[in-house]
């Protein structure tokens, strides 16, 4: 019996249907593979944890997340690109476990391809097993970290500490850093001003064999350089960058910093438009053009710079300190009120904000306001002596407590 002419076209379109949707999941199927192939990547199994850690609420996961998150921070802060080494966490929620889980689609072994693969491409897939021990000496309790790779049986961290368990799940996460990628490390010390830590990554990243590496290397110690007002070092690498890529965007955008800081506006003002060209998306280019025409006396042109600068997130507290400063020179109000406020959003235990905030809003006599951060700075920099000197002159609320404290250190 022939099926109406409606059938036949509904049966065709949904078999049309099956087949673009099989060759879409195909698609979708390979790429997913293709990238769980081509990323380097560290994998961190939970730590291994005492029951000491376990008493205070620090179970494997809990311990390993919040390591995850510190090594995420140190990313955020780093400026470097760091797509070569994906740190990532099993588990939860780890995708190419899921992907390991289906050893076989279509008679294929996907696990045997993904190895053939990436042993050709020579593509490193790692794993780190970790583990907290204690020890025990005059009632004061020391804590063993030891992290180890799969590649190589290598022992990455292995350090002692008597620091209480926050501290010390930060000191890993920057000690796991340093191992898996040195340049991110280097770049995340040259955020705190720990310049000593940060040259000692940059050498050890200048001996791997990376050209990549060797490029933001350079490009970290030549920012460095510059903070130390070592201009001269501080352009010998950035010509040593220049001799391996012209066209590097970071060191472009070095370049103009390095020009501004030795008072040349001009060019600095040159190389920072070259610099937004490249890296549209990031803030440092559209910083660096707003100290151009700061430097020039052109701070209406300045201003529209910093704030493309402010849209873009910046991720070091000294630049919104210097955007404060700018605002506060021109008597710009409302963009100086945001830009402390995205700052505070941003950094809000950093205790040079926070005094910053405080002083400003004695100022404007914004007074239960200005005890509320006061409070916040004293407790984030209990031993800065220009927070004790603002808190006893402070004609607002206190704390008697925090207070009498304070006096106590002063005598």
């Amino acid at each position: 019996m022939q099926l109406p002419d409606w059938q036949v076209f509904t049966d065709r379109a949904k078999k049309f249907l099956i087949s673009i949707s099989s060759i879409a999941g195909g698609i979708i199927f390979i790429g997913f593979l293709w990238n769980s192939i081509l990323v380097n990547s560290v994998e961190i199994e939970p730590i291994k944890v005492p029951d000491g850690f376990l008493q205070k609420g620090y179970s494997s996961e809990i311990a390993t997340t919040q390591i995850l998150d510190e090594v995420s921070k140190i990313r955020e802060i780093s400026t470097v690109n760091l797509q070569s080494n994906n740190i990532k966490s099993k588990p939860p929620g780890e995708e190419l476990s899921k992907l390991q889980s289906q050893p076989l689609v279509g008679g294929i072994d996907i696990n045997m391809i993904r190895s053939l693969i990436q042993t050709s491409l020579g593509i490193r897939k790692e794993k780190i097993s970790s583990e907290i021990t204690t020890s025990e000496m005059n009632g004061k309790i020391t804590y063993l970290i030891r992290m180890r790779s799969s590649a190589e049986n290598k022992l990455l961290v292995d350090f002692n500490s008597d620091k209480d368990i926050p501290e010390l799940l930060r000191k890993i996460a920057i000690k796991l850093v340093e191992r898996v990628d040195p340049v991110a490390a280097a770049s995340y010390y040259r955020w705190k001003k720990d310049y000593k830590n940060s040259f000692r990554l940059i050498e050890e990243a200048l001996k791997d064999d990376r050209f990549e590496d060797d490029l933001y290397a350079l490009n970290n110690r030549a920012s460095m350089y510059i903070q130390l007002k070592k201009f001269d070092l501080a352009q010998g690498d950035l010509d040593r960058v220049f001799s391996i890529d012209s066209h590097f965007a970071w060191s472009i955008n070095v370049q103009s910093y390095l020009f501004n800081e030795i008072g040349k506006h001009q060019e600095a003002l040159a190389w920072a438009k070259r610099a937004q060209k490249a890296l549209p998306d990031r803030w440092q280019p559209y910083a660096n053009t707003g100290d151009a025409y700061k430097g020039m006396d052109e701070p209406a042109k300045a201003k529209v710079e910093y704030l493309k600068a402010l849209d873009r997130n910046p991720n070091w507290v000294i630049q919104y300190i210097e955007l404060i400063d700018f605002f506060s020179s021109i008597n710009d109000e409302k963009n100086l009120e945001q830009t402390f406020l995205k700052a505070i959003r941003k950094f809000p235990r950093s205790p040079e904000i926070l005094l910053k905030y405080t002083k400003h809003l004695i100022e404007r006599q914004r007074l239960e306001q200005a005890a509320n951060y006061l409070n916040l700075a004293y407790q984030e920099s209990p031993n800065n002596p220009e927070i004790w000197d603002v808190y006893i002159k402070f004609a607002g609320p206190k704390d008697k407590a925090i207070e009498q404290e304070i006096k106590k250190k002063m005598n």
